[in-house]
């Protein structure tokens, strides 16, 4: 049943193409991560891998459709289908350590947001709504990062940065 749920919201999501069918989206990827996890209950309080990874996905998607929506910016799945042919050919996010995705951020990058940020701690303090702001651009990078997405969790530090001043 949980499995019927979360693939017919990947499918939904491929063929989503505006916010009424992306807000439908977001239920059925809810709906499924509960489902998902409910089903913990019968593997001793631990989903098997290829479920553990269905759900991350769903909260990842739930979360980034979440943030679309309130911004007004369509949020469209960048990779494929997670179903049991990509869990086979690619690694679970799970599996994926620091280290293998140390080397896709630049050292360039990192020095050059370095200054940004010693120079933004002469600034006044945030407001209460940046730090909220800022707050959800670093749970959304967490979440992406829990799929391997480090593109998007890039953007979204980079964005919690940014309100930060």
């Amino acid at each position: 049943f949980a499995l019927r749920i979360f693939d017919g919201a990947d499918a939904a999501d491929h063929a989503a193409r505006d916010r009424e069918s992306q807000a439908a989206v977001f239920q059925k990827f809810y709906a499924a991560a509960l489902f998902l996890d409910v089903c913990a209950q019968f593997y001793d309080g631990e989903l098997p891998p290829d479920l553990a990874e269905k759900a991350r996905y769903a909260r990842f998607r739930v979360v980034q459709i979440r943030e679309g929506l309130k911004q007004g910016v369509p949020s469209y799945p960048e990779a494929p289908s997670a179903d049991a042919s990509a869990s086979a050919e690619a690694p679970a996010p799970a599996a994926l350590g620091a280290s293998s995705l140390a080397p896709q951020l630049p050292p360039a990058a990192i020095s050059a947001a370095s200054p940004a940020v010693i120079s933004s701690t002469t600034h006044s303090a945030p407001t209460t709504s940046q730090r909220e702001e800022a707050r959800k651009q670093t749970e959304m990078a967490s979440s992406a990062l829990d799929f391997g997405d480090v593109a998007t969790a890039r953007k979204s530090l980079l964005e919690a940065l940014r309100v930060l001043g």
